[in-house]
């Protein structure tokens, strides 16, 4: 009976000893991942205050600076195709006042696109300053930080690395589009210069001989008179110099009134309206000046000038 009691006892305490050993265990195991919680929590503050942790602000800065970038592109994309139009018009005129009316556009446009690029560059630039901050901000977390590293670099690669292919490419094809835009610049301007330098010499004498004393609208006119023939396909004129020295069409170039030298109010007048700074408002129809009315319309000329007693008339 004793021995019955004896090892019921004892086989009582080897299970409460079980029992307690298992608690302990787990009590055991509750404090270490406490402890580990606790670590984590105090690694993790560590890092907060070590390194710069890349915020939600610092995204959205980022992609602010990308917005920025693209209105840029935007604004230099639109002036670049109003500079390939205005070009288009440059290189198809047929007389000097157009070619170098155009040519006064194109290059109000051209600065304006030269001032989109600087835009561009700069936005650019402010653009990679913040990317390569927050790049130093992701090499700046400790490698144990392992979670937050995780986290950031997938971020990153979600959020910013997409803008930054399509900043860094859009770079590239604005930039280098540079030279297109000089080349083009370069070339109306030769086209302008060559127009000029054809016909301001023999337009001065023209206009001298013809209306060298009369006001500055009738000298403006006889000169849009020459170009409306070089113009008009019912004209088989390709130059000013075809027009003037036409058989039986200008008196001074036979009375040798052209040899005169012409006077510094038709040099200045002849120089404005080549260079396309004059606006007559003369239709292209209108191809006769003379001290008559003729034409379709003689009976209605398009101007008369009292002071020379010319009429501009259609053809």
């Amino acid at each position: 009976m004793h021995r019955i009691v004896l090892s019921l006892l004892v086989t009582t305490l080897v299970c409460l000893i079980a029992i307690l050993s298992i608690n302990i265990s787990k009590d055991l195991q509750n404090e270490d991942k406490t402890n580990e919680g606790k670590i984590w929590k105090e690694r993790e503050a560590i890092v907060k205050e070590e390194a710069r942790i890349p915020s939600e602000e610092d995204i959205k800065h980022l992609e602010e600076c990308y917005n920025e970038v693209i209105s840029c592109i935007l604004d230099a994309s639109l002036s670049l195709d109003a500079m390939k139009e205005i070009y288009s018009d440059v290189q198809n005129a047929k007389v000097c006042s157009k070619a170098n009316k155009y040519f006064n556009s194109l290059e109000a446009e051209y600065d304006r696109h030269k001032e989109e690029i600087d835009k561009i560059k700069a936005c650019i630039s402010t653009f990679e300053e913040a990317y390569d901050e927050y790049i130093s901000m992701l090499e700046s977390i400790p490698k144990y930080s392992k979670k937050i590293r995780e986290e950031k670099y997938a971020e990153f690669e979600e959020r910013i690395t997409p803008i930054a292919n399509e900043v860094l490419g859009e770079k590239e094809e604005y930039l280098s589009s540079e030279t297109e835009v000089e080349d083009m610049y370069a070339n109306a301007r030769k086209i302008a210069d060559d127009f000029f330098d054809e016909y301001y010499e023999l337009m001065c004498k023209i206009v001298n001989a013809e209306a060298g004393g009369s006001s500055d609208l009738d000298q403006y006119y006889v000169a849009n008179v020459i170009e409306n023939r070089v113009e008009h396909p019912a004209f088989k004129y390709y130059t000013v110099y075809d027009v003037v020295y036409a058989p039986g069409q200008y008196e001074p170039t036979w009375n040798g009134a052209i040899n005169k030298i012409p006077n510094e109010r038709v040099k200045k007048n002849m120089e404005d309206y080549l260079r396309g700074r004059v606006e007559t408002g003369m239709p292209s129809e209108v191809t006769y000046q003379a001290k008559f009315p003729q034409g379709s319309k003689k009976d209605e000329p398009w101007a008369y000038i009292e002071e020379s007693g010319h009429y501009y008339c259609y053809h």
